[in-house]
Order: C-alpha cells, then sequence, then structure tokens
C-alpha cells in the first residue's frame, strides 16, 4: 500500500518504501487515517491518508464527500469504465472545469496512488480516475464516497 504525507505527499519515495512504522518514526507530520471498518483485506486506497488526525479525518471525509455528491456528482452524464479506472463524463458550461481541476488538485493530495486528471472536448469535461492495476480499488472507494454507483 502506498502512503504518502503532509510534508511531501509521497513517503514511498522519500523514505525509499520504508515500511509505515519506520516511515513514521523518520517524519513527525505523518499520521495515520484511520478508515471506516472494513472486512479484511477490503480497504480501497482511496481511504489511505496521512495528514488529519483520524476522528476529524473521519468527519471532514464524510461532508466533503456527501457536498461533492450533490454538487458535482449528480451532474455527471456518463460514468465510463477505463481500462485502469473511471472516467465522470459532465456537460456543464466551461467555468464547471475550474470546479473539477480544484476537486482532481485536492484528491492528488489525498489519494496521490491514483491519477486524477480533467480533460476537456467536444463540449464536455470529464474527471478521471485512474491507477494501473488498482482499478478494483478505486471502483470500491468512488462507491464507498457515494460518488459512483
Amino acid at each position: 500500500m502506498a502512503t504518502s504525507c503532509c510534508s511531501c505527499n509521497a513517503a514511498d519515495k522519500c523514505f525509499g518504501g520504508k515500511d509505515e512504522a519506520s516511515a513514521s518514526a523518520t517524519c513527525g507530520k505523518m499520521r495515520r487515517y484511520i478508515a471506516p471498518e472494513l472486512a479484511p483485506g477490503t480497504m480501497p486506497k482511496l481511504a489511505t491518508s496521512w495528514c488529519i488526525p483520524a476522528r476529524s479525518a473521519l468527519r471532514a471525509q464524510s461532508e466533503r464527500a456527501a457536498k461533492l455528491k450533490e454538487s458535482v456528482f449528480a451532474k455527471a452524464v456518463a460514468t465510463n469504465e477505463l481500462p485502469d479506472g473511471y472516467a465522470f463524463v459532465f456537460r456543464e458550461p466551461s467555468a464547471f472545469t475550474a470546479q473539477l481541476e480544484e476537486i482532481a488538485a485536492f484528491e492528488r493530495k489525498c489519494c496521490a496512488t491514483f491519477t486524477w486528471a480533467v480533460v476537456t472536448g467536444n463540449g464536455t469535461q470529464e474527471l478521471r480516475v485512474t491507477g494501473g492495476d488498482a482499478k478494483a480499488e478505486i471502483g470500491a472507494g468512488l462507491r464507498r464516497l457515494g460518488w459512483m454507483q
């Protein structure tokens, strides 16, 4: 499982792939995010972070996910499956692209394991979430957040 931290967002690279205990001992800014209880072996990578203490992180993540579900993801006209992830398709005014860019930038910091990209063209915007062979984890995380059915 890849890890990240507040200061560099790439603990695996910074600490040479050390295990969590070694990385945490090296960097005082790293704190393990406690995800909601899931069946053993089913924790999606989207639920992994190092920046926010557990209780406030859960509350903040739930509030943010609910807000984005209503204000952004409800506007998706389609959710397309990609070979390595998913693309949410929107047909909104061009100003909406800035909102998608903000989401992608935030998620890149929080969920550095995956690639978050905004692609525009032909009157549409796409928010793409990809991650190599982690497609199942991406789908599980997006469903858990309520952003995808």
